[in-house]
């Protein structure tokens, strides 16, 4: 087990030249995938929660803070009807916002179980009902809730989130002046020599019920060493780190996909996917425990993905080749296939060289290799 984390509380003056330095990184806009497709109400309901959670990090005091949000439905909006159709439209526009949140913005809800109830509001004349508000209560993780109430955080925890928070705001400023790629590994390095797999909330399934911290990425920036995660906690905090960051190729994004049983990104560099496994890149994760990470679950390509699947993938250990066994852990889920377009889900023939443009962004000569 790796012993203490190492959170990056100073820049070289150097680095400090070249850096891009961020403060409250945290942002409404870090992940947008699919919002167009948010119309009308569904469109002003899921705003208005994304504000109102980044506003609670942000700006939340005091001992109990709700976490119920409220959309009062102007009255160009409102919708009339019979009692089982309003039902129908405030359940199915809860839903999706729930479902955008959850996608896009997993670091807004560090302290909750990702669990939500959607419910409305509305008044009646005879038998013409009009629906007036529509209220999302996000359930509080019982690590982070005030008292025995599932909709109020306890505002002592909130410090602690922040500053986890702000170490990761360090991780940020600390890589900012590296070419692009080698960003990207940058932050898979570091999130794999700060934490180790828990496979004790693994083996526990019904763990989360009770502490969501091994799925979060909180548990990654937090600087202590008896927290740690599953797959969950390593793809969210890869994907706050790449949300966050300045680019130079203004068109990379990422993306959580998931499986079944599993979760890991997918990176987009010049129109191409490249899958990025960080649970199984890490060494004390999915992958041998050699001791080295495993270059092929970083911007890998689907050749590798193929491999995975039909047993075929081998890796040298001390010289003797250790296989994998067959998984269909990378076989995208449901909500996944229905979320992303085809052509958003689909991994490259070939896998990303991450020493390509060792030369390119940095404004000097940037050998990344003596720094494996």
């Amino acid at each position: 087990m790796k012993a203490k984390k190492k959170i990056i509380c100073c820049i070289l003056g150097m680095v400090l030249a070249l850096s891009v330095i961020r403060s409250g990184a945290l942002d409404a806009n870090a992940s947008t995938w699919h919002e167009k497709r948010l119309k009308g109400l569904t469109r002003s309901v899921y705003y208005t929660n994304v504000n109102f959670l980044l506003n609670i990090l942000k700006n939340g005091k005091g001992s109990s803070i709700s976490t119920a949000c409220s959309y009062d439905i102007p009255s160009s909006q409102q919708v009339t009807g019979s009692a089982s159709s309003i039902k129908k439209r405030a359940d199915a526009c809860g839903k999706r916002v729930i479902k955008y949140i959850r996608q896009n913005h997993p670091e807004l809800l560090s302290w909750s179980n990702l669990a939500a109830a959607p419910t409305y509001d509305y008044t009646y004349v005879g038998s013409r009902y009009t629906l007036r508000r529509i209220t999302i209560y996000w359930v509080v993780s019982p690590t982070y809730m005030y008292g025995n109430n599932s909709y109020a955080i306890n505002g002592s925890s909130l410090t602690a989130i922040r500053q986890a928070l702000a170490n990761a705001d360090s991780v940020l400023n600390y890589y900012a002046h590296l070419p692009d790629a080698q960003k990207i590994k940058a932050y898979a390095d570091w999130i794999s020599e700060n934490v180790v797999y828990d496979h004790a909330a693994y083996n526990d399934r019904s763990s989360y019920l009770r502490d969501y911290r091994p799925y979060d990425m909180i548990s990654v920036f937090d600087n202590d060493p008896n927290t740690n995660v599953v797959c969950q906690g390593y793809t969210r905090a890869f994907q706050y780190l790449m949300d966050h960051s300045v680019f130079s190729d203004k068109t990379i994004r990422s993306k959580i996909v998931s499986s079944s049983d599993h979760t890991w990104n997918l990176v987009t560099i010049k129109k191409k996917n490249y899958f990025v496994d960080v649970t199984w890149y890490d060494k004390t994760g999915g992958s041998d425990g050699s001791g080295k990470n495993v270059d092929e679950f970083l911007l890998g390509s689907q050749k590798t993905l193929d491999q995975l699947k039909s047993g075929t993938f081998r890796q040298i250990v001390d010289g003797i080749p250790w296989k994998y066994p067959a998984s269909n852990e990378h076989s995208y889920s449901k909500a996944t296939r229905e979320f992303f377009t085809s052509n958003e889900l689909t991994v490259s023939k070939e896998p990303y060289d991450i020493y390509s443009d060792h030369s390119k962004g940095s404004g000097y000569y940037y050998n990344w290799k003596q720094y494996r």
